[in-house]
């Protein structure tokens, strides 16, 4: 099982590959929000054993999340590509407030925390997004 901490200065990032009690308290806290992609952080449609690595971040002076992601294949993609950010979920209290250095945690922080542990090491990570 991975389950490894990361963090800058703002922030906390943590990264595992198995459902856990915090998991569920986070995808809980999600689902009180009633918006179009609800459904997709559902326990049958978000499976963390699905992905390569998924990933918590938390403001470390509070400990709020702030967001979840994950890495993707599991088996729908050449094997040396994944999706990057997969069930992007961020919370709706960050949505508006300082986003530029919400962007810049993804880039510099997130990301290179979920491919540092990644077992798979793919070659090539995209990004896409539902655009209605």
């Amino acid at each position: 099982m991975i389950y490894q901490e990361f963090q800058d200065d703002s922030y906390r990032c943590v990264v595992f590959n198995q459902s856990t009690e915090e998991w569920e308290t986070v995808r809980s806290q999600c689902l009180e929000e009633d918006n179009w992609l609800r459904g997709n952080y559902l326990e049958k449609n978000c499976i963390v054993e699905d992905h390569d690595v998924f990933s918590i971040t938390y403001v470390k002076e509070t400990n709020q999340p702030i967001c979840f992601c994950g890495i993707y294949n599991n088996g729908r993609y050449h094997p040396q590509v994944a999706r990057a950010f997969n069930r992007f979920y961020l919370f709706p209290e960050y949505r508006t407030s300082d986003l530029v250095k919400r962007m810049k945690a993804m880039h510099d922080l997130i990301l290179p925390s979920m491919i540092a542990v990644n077992p798979y090491q793919r070659d090539l990570l995209f990004i896409s997004v539902p655009i209605s």
